[in-house]
């Protein structure tokens, strides 16, 4: 909650009167559980005598704004604006409840608008913009999914292209008993369909008997793809290094860097793995 105090001073003069008004303002700006925010403030002036507005305004959509405002005076009785703001038009309604401040008269003005809002709020805006937000997820759902499948394709096509290398490399590397991926997964583990195998991408990385990878998102790499957007993804590699298995799994943007000997798997482990 943040407190501001203004003080205005403003002299008029019209045909037919003189007008001085000093108002002092005291905005209240607080934020509430329903992402609305209240506002008061006071006044003071010669010929509406005090002053006393106080409401709500709240965001409906990234274009519209609907705000209430009682008004409470000497001079103006009690009185009710409505304001809706619809990208460049605006639409004001008064309501007068009483010509002169009375109790009840502020109770109705005060309650009758949260009475209406939470009403509407809960039977037209609440599912209008619920409805707003399904359409949206489902136009980015199918989106992201055409984006999938582009991506899918395109590190098929670069994996069948790099099966010459894969070939070769894995035939230099068993010859001196050097590194070879056995098998190498990516994506979110827990989920079938959510996960790559990436052995051949990997094995064509491997470079005189070494694997490097820097700290970063892995799905930039050729023959990989981001199997699920906004998930948590982890690569797993399992690979022979001097005829010994060895194991290892990274989340997505951790380095790698392999053989090592930490990542070796016990004998009895690796016989029961096989």
């Amino acid at each position: 909650k943040q407190w501001y105090q203004r003080r205005v001073r403003d002299f008029q003069i019209g045909l037919d009167n003189h007008v001085i008004s000093i108002q002092l303002i005291r905005p209240i700006k607080i934020r509430t559980a329903a992402d609305a925010h209240i506002e008061c403030s006071a006044k003071y002036d010669l010929i509406e005598g005090a002053l006393i507005e106080y409401g709500a305004s709240k965001q409906l959509t990234e274009y519209s704004r609907l705000a209430a405002l009682v008004r409470v005076g000497h001079a103006s009785g009690v009185k009710l604006k409505l304001l809706l703001t619809r990208g460049q038009h605006s639409y004001r309604f008064d309501i007068i409840f009483s010509d002169v401040i009375e109790p009840v008269a502020v109770l109705y003005g005060t309650f009758l608008p949260v009475f209406v809002y939470s009403t509407l709020h809960w039977l037209v805006i609440n599912p209008y913009l619920n409805k707003l937000k399904a359409e949206d997820i489902a136009a980015q759902s199918e989106e992201l999914k055409t984006q999938l499948e582009q991506a899918k394709e395109e590190a098929k096509e670069a994996v069948n292209l790099m099966r010459p290398t894969y070939d070769r490399n894995v035939n230099v590397e068993q010859c001196k008993g050097g590194l070879v991926i056995v098998q190498a997964w990516y994506g979110v583990f827990g989920s079938s369909n959510k996960l790559i195998d990436v052995t051949v991408p990997m094995q064509c990385l491997v470079s005189i008997s070494n694997l490097i990878l820097p700290e970063h998102t892995k799905t930039g790499l050729v023959g990989f793809y981001d199997v699920s957007f906004g998930e948590e993804k982890q690569l797993t590699v399992k690979y022979r290094f001097r005829n010994i298995m060895h194991e290892v799994i990274i989340s997505d943007t951790d380095p790698l860097k392999i053989p090592r000997q930490s990542h070796r798997i016990s004998q009895a482990a690796s016989q029961e793995g096989s």
